[in-house]
């Protein structure tokens, strides 16, 4: 399982995958399963939040990335990781303030960007930032 997991964050890292649900559900059937054990809960939310190559870090570096695909993408991975955190609830208090201070990064990055595109006339670009807006 833990190697699967570093693959499937590995393959974010290097923008492997053709469709925006194809790494959030592979993650999802490995890191949230009612049977696992703490050490495995331990292993999945040390990388997944907290490694080289964890969500967050992806989803600064994919905040710039202008196509539809990414911004489903990073919408996909918040819902999983709010998802992971109810799951879990028992095991992530941890990484807690880590959850907090970088969705928050990530989160005023994206209006950032959603409100230059908007100055600018971007449409396109504000629907890949953000798909959800009617804006």
């Amino acid at each position: 399982m833990e190697v699967l997991v570093e693959d499937i964050l590995n393959k974010l890292y290097l923008k492997n995958f053709a469709e925006s649900e194809q790494p959030t559900t592979e993650l999802e059937k490995l890191i949230l399963r009612d049977n696992m054990m703490e050490s495995e809960i331990a292993f999945c939310s040390s990388k997944i939040f907290n490694s080289e190559v964890n969500i967050f870090k992806f989803l600064e570096e994919s905040a710039y990335e202008k196509d539809r695909l990414f911004a489903n993408l990073r919408k996909n991975l918040f819902k999983l990781i709010g998802n992971y955190i109810v799951f879990h609830k028992k095991h992530v208090f941890e990484y807690l303030p880590l959850i907090k201070e970088t969705t928050m990064k990530v989160y005023n990055l994206l209006i950032y960007l959603f409100l230059q595109a908007l100055q600018e006339g971007n449409f396109k670009f504000r629907k890949a930032l953000m798909p959800w807006s009617d804006l």
